[in-house]
């Protein structure tokens, strides 16, 4: 195998992009996106996130974006609201940095490495030809006008309908290539964020905020600037209205309702729902599933971002344990060895709190045992935030 398809330009995407370039794959990546449309969540990037980062060789590129530690985190109980709140200190420190920066280190990095990019170009359709995978794409219209710094969009002479390669990565998100967001009335967990000015914290600083039915996390840029993330339960009489979502959190969260009272939201929301949470990876059939399209779990401290930016590593130590020779059916059953044994663990158990979040007696418990109880934060916590670590190469 020397050539690979990558569906999705988003952490996950180009992680693997990454990581096949370093294994000598020629890849080409298709992106429906033309220009940056916001994303919902992933400006915390935990330990694990920054360990892909640096094994990504683009950790320099981050510093220069402005990235600032994050080495712990304040909390607000559910069973005590009205109290101090809990500081937890991080086993690792993470970073905050806004996920349009990341993106765009990225996407340049696989420019740079000599990534195709398709930008502004939709796949139709996916299907197997003998050996090889063939992916039909449609260029949107009007021509696309991508604003990264080193990515171009579509040269005229790749304009073509169908891509082939043995190999192919599907980094589509979420919801495969259906819509992002239901507005009928479905019971489900939702996803929304939006940033904020004037929130009484410094940069590098993150809260998190439970009450009954979700929880909102905060963290402050190097510019003074806070991402407001919550993932809230709605149920089918709760209007999909983003300022009504915001406003119910809160009201059932007085810490939350200290922390932004005089603050001042300067974007639109981003919202997605309901979110299709699952306990294992997700069948491929010979693809190589990565970042959500895996399997979305819970985002409660930057798991998210972390599963996504471990696609190039764990696909690099896939293909090492392959002895680059193996079909691309015995890739795929390596890489979901792999997965599997870094995360299944770790979905299963935030499956179990999210339910509880959704009663507040049970909650409130739950996040009380999470930084109360010393062998919780020695053992337990730093086991979730270890996640996939690649060979050093």
């Amino acid at each position: 195998m020397t050539k690979a398809i990558v569906v999705g330009g988003g952490p996950a995407g180009a992680s693997a992009a990454l990581g096949l370039l370093k294994q000598g794959f020629e890849v080409s990546l298709i992106e429906k996106r033309t220009q940056w449309s916001g994303r919902v969540c992933g400006a915390f990037l935990n330990s694990e996130a920054i360990r892909h980062l640096e094994w990504l060789n683009v950790m320099e590129e981050v510093k220069k974006a402005g990235c600032v530690t994050v080495s712990k985190t304040s909390i607000t109980s559910l069973l005590r609201p009205s109290s101090e709140p809990i500081l937890f200190s991080f086993p690792t420190p993470g970073i905050s940095l806004p996920r349009q920066a990341l993106e765009e280190i990225l996407l340049n990095e696989v420019r740079k490495k000599g990534g195709r990019i398709h930008m502004g170009s939709r796949v139709t359709s996916v299907d197997k030809s003998g050996s090889n995978w063939r992916v039909f794409i449609r260029q949107q219209t009007p021509p696309p006008r991508f604003e990264l710094t080193v990515v171009d969009p579509l040269e005229k002479k790749e304009k073509a309908d169908t891509l082939e390669a043995p190999l192919i990565v599907m980094a589509y998100g979420r919801f495969s290539f259906g819509e992002i967001l239901s507005t009928h009335p479905q019971n489900g967990w939702y996803g929304w964020n939006a940033t904020f000015s004037r929130v009484p914290q410094k940069p590098g600083e993150l809260s998190l905020h439970f009450y009954p039915g979700g929880y909102v996390g905060i963290v402050t840029f190097n510019n003074g600037e806070s991402n407001v993330c919550g993932l809230q339960y709605r149920t089918s009489e709760t209007p999909l209205v983003w300022d009504t979502i915001f406003d119910q959190a809160v009201a059932r969260q007085p810490g939350l309702k200290r922390m932004l009272s005089q603050s001042q939201r300067m974007s639109s929301w981003r919202g997605v729902g309901p979110l299709p949470f699952s306990t294992a990876l997700t069948p491929s059939e010979g693809a190589i599933l990565v970042g959500d399209a895996a399997a979305v779990g819970d985002p409660f401290i930057g798991e998210g971002i972390g599963r996504a930016l471990a696609a190039g590593p764990m696909l690099a130590t896939a293909i090492d344990l392959a002895k680059k020779k193996s079909s691309a059916q015995e890739l795929s059953r390596i890489y979901a060895s792999l997965w599997k044994k870094a995360y299944s663990k770790r979905l299963k158990m935030g499956s179990v709190f999210r339910k509880g979040l959704q009663h507040s007696r049970v909650g409130g418990l739950l996040s009380e045992l999470l930084i109360k109880q010393v062998w919780i934060r020695q053992i337990v916590i730093p086991k979730l935030h270890v996640g996939f670590s690649a060979p050093l190469r």
